[in-house]
């Protein structure tokens, strides 16, 4: 279990701090590799959802399975959402980077 509540606080303060950072980058990536602008805001829009789908699924898993599945299957389960749209965009939607020509 978490030690006491410093644990707790640095450590989620240290996860939100990461998934900003990535979330960061990936939106500067795809501002880098998508010049049609109706095509960067219909991407932009599915990253921004995702991460909103992720943060309900949150509540709703948790409410339903956390007591049955243990923790670390939460986990697992809680950060499918938030990591699917982005491989999906990077494997089949986005060119490959202008520094490889």
């Amino acid at each position: 279990g978490i030690p006491n509540f410093t644990t707790l606080f640095i450590s989620r303060m240290v996860l939100g701090a990461s998934v900003s950072s990535n979330y960061i980058v990936v939106s500067v990536y795809v501002t880098e590799m998508i010049p049609d602008r109706e095509f960067y805001v219909k991407t932009m829009s599915l990253c921004s959802t995702s991460v909103s789908a992720a943060g309900a699924w949150i509540g709703v898993l948790a409410y339903l399975a956390l007591e049955r599945v243990g923790w670390r299957t939460f986990i697992l389960l809680t950060s499918l959402p938030f990591f699917f749209p982005q491989l999906v965009l990077l494997q089949f939607f986005l060119p490959d980077s202008q520094n490889d020509k």
